[in-house]
């Protein structure tokens, strides 16, 4: 009986020992399979968190591009660039960093973008897929109207021939004055790369003023002095400010080239206090990425790229299509002076006919209403051929910004083309209170600019190497321009020709009783100005994220 009970409590204990291993097993197991799984959620998680951290990285990246440059050309800032951004997933742009890859990519639909970063991160567990993340933004673009100066050339009339080597006393830029009274005179700013040769009783001088607007006149050549008494840089009365320059000068009564001597006007008609001060370089301004394909004529709106989206009446024409005339001229080949040299319509558009008409797209404008005389001009505009601007007979025109709420703005623009401009009559920023002239007194170029920049040549006046043409007027109906000029040869003023604003050309050619006017100092320049970098459209920092 004991025996048999000492027999029945060895089997329990047996039977409760092998329990106990099993359920220890089953718990050992447990345990290992929730560590295992909460190893695996954790690793799962840091990888997780290093995905989406890599797709704000492309979020960041889409943005630093858009905020960096227009897609081939690095002097603009253009975030309205529809193919800134790769615009699919499968083409996204990417970068490998140590925790994983970065893509982004975006859309751009009117005037905002919704640009897509995606994270990938190698999954912690064997045999599975990635782990990706992504979030989209959206992002407003605010168009430029105007920036900061960036090249000092556009505080004077700069010319930028140099001296020839192999003629070294041709005159780069003369001014005339031998065509009656009064006078050509010169009241801007004024900067010569090569030789300045002045004529008759042609003069460089300090415009009496209240307050009064100084001028510096720096000869980066020599100077030649007409025999006329009258000629002069400053005169007794009217000194100039500051006098630079760097060669020679010859006289009528030192007819030999010799060093400059401010303090014998009698021989070298220069009156300058203090004498002549060191040439203090200036840059011409870089224009090769804007006269490019990529530049102006791809970006321009309206232009060649972009045409009107709201039209009345006949606009001028842009470019000379179809094929082959509905690209960027070649400037050595058959139409140097646009592809609208090309076509029928040989002429010059002409900005300012007897009918109005309307061109608007989503980034400028150029409209003409014809019974109040009147340009709108906004934005950076492209025309592929030669342009006429101004009504002859003493019609006062007058350019402004787009009308809002009724009320006209201040315009900030720029208009290239790619042949000559003439000025057949006046423009005017601002009119006089009668309404009979441009308003020389008040004008403030800082806040209203309309910058022309042209490439070709064919404009009016004399010669057939002029970029800018200004001629014809009279005494009592002068021609008028306020505004800045930019030409890649000769800019022509003759006749009765005024001009306020700065001017920039390869030579000029200033004659009869053609007066180029003193001008505030300038800050600030339209979008499109020629040679200073551009910020076209700007985005804004994102928001509406998901992801």
């Amino acid at each position: 009986m004991l025996r048999r009970l000492v027999h029945d409590e060895s089997g329990f204990a047996l039977v409760l020992a092998l329990m106990t291993v099993v359920v220890l097993a089953i718990l050992a197991t447990t345990a290992i399979f929730y560590t295992t799984q909460s190893q695996h959620q954790s690793s799962y998680s840091k990888a997780s968190d290093a995905a989406y951290r890599l797709a704000e990285t492309g979020i960041n990246n889409a943005m630093a591009t858009l905020g960096y440059s227009a897609v081939g050309n690095p002097s603009q800032t253009n975030a309205l660039n529809s193919s800134a951004l790769p615009n699919t997933e499968a083409a996204a742009s990417s970068f490998t960093y140590t925790s994983g890859t970065a893509k982004w990519w975006g859309t751009l639909t009117g005037m905002t973008w919704t640009i897509y970063g995606k994270g990938l991160v190698a999954s912690p567990i064997a045999n599975s897929s990635q782990v990706t993340r992504q979030v989209s933004a959206s992002m407003l673009v605010t168009l430029s109207a105007s920036q900061p100066l960036n090249t000092a050339a556009w505080n004077f009339m700069y010319l930028s021939d140099p001296v020839d080597p192999a003629n070294p006393t041709k005159c780069n830029t003369t001014i005339d004055g031998s065509g009656g009274s009064p006078t050509t005179r010169l009241d801007a700013p004024l900067y010569v790369e090569g030789n300045l040769c002045l004529k008759g009783s042609a003069q460089v001088v300090e415009d009496a003023l209240t307050p009064p607007l100084h001028i510096t006149v720096t000869v980066k050549g020599s100077v030649t002095f007409d025999k006329n008494t009258s000629i002069g840089v400053g005169s007794p009365l009217a000194q100039v400010t500051a006098v630079s320059i760097a060669g020679t000068c010859i006289s009528d009564s030192l007819k030999t080239a010799h060093t400059c001597n401010p303090s014998s006007p009698t021989n070298d008609p220069i009156y300058v206090a203090g004498g002549l001060t060191p040439v203090k370089p200036v840059a011409a301004p870089d224009v090769a990425t804007d006269w490019s394909p990529a530049g102006w004529y791809a970006n321009a709106s309206p232009g060649p790229a972009h045409p009107c989206t709201t039209i009345t009446g006949t606009p001028p024409l842009f470019d000379g299509g179809p094929a082959p005339n509905n690209v960027q001229q070649d400037i050595s080949g058959l139409y140097p002076n646009g592809s609208l040299q090309g076509v029928a319509n040989a002429n010059p558009q002409n900005l300012t006919p007897a009918a109005s008409y309307t061109c608007k797209t989503s980034r400028g404008e150029l409209s003409w209403d014809a019974p109040s005389h009147t340009m709108t001009v906004s934005g950076v505009v492209y025309i592929d051929g030669s342009v006429r601007i101004g009504e002859p007979g003493g019609i006062i025109d007058e350019y402004n910004g787009p009308v809002v709420n009724g009320h006209a703005t201040i315009a900030q623009a720029a208009l290239w083309t790619s042949g000559g401009v003439t000025f057949a009559g006046t423009m005017c920023a601002v009119k006089n209170v009668g309404g009979t002239a441009c308003d020389f007194q008040n004008w403030n170029p800082n806040t209203e600019m309309w910058i022309i920049a042209a490439h070709g040549v064919g404009a009016s006046g004399s010669g057939s190497t002029n970029s800018i043409g200004m001629s014809g007027g009279s005494s009592s109906n002068p021609t008028q321009w306020q505004g800045g000029l930019w030409g890649t040869q000769t800019i022509n003023l003759s006749g009765w020709s005024f001009i306020e604003g700065p001017a920039i050309g390869g030579s000029a050619a200033i004659s009869g009783q053609a007066v180029a006017r003193p001008f505030p100092l300038i800050t600030s320049l339209p979008l499109g100005t020629p040679g200073n970098p551009n910020t076209y459209a700007q985005p804004n920092p994102p928001g509406n994220f998901s992801g």
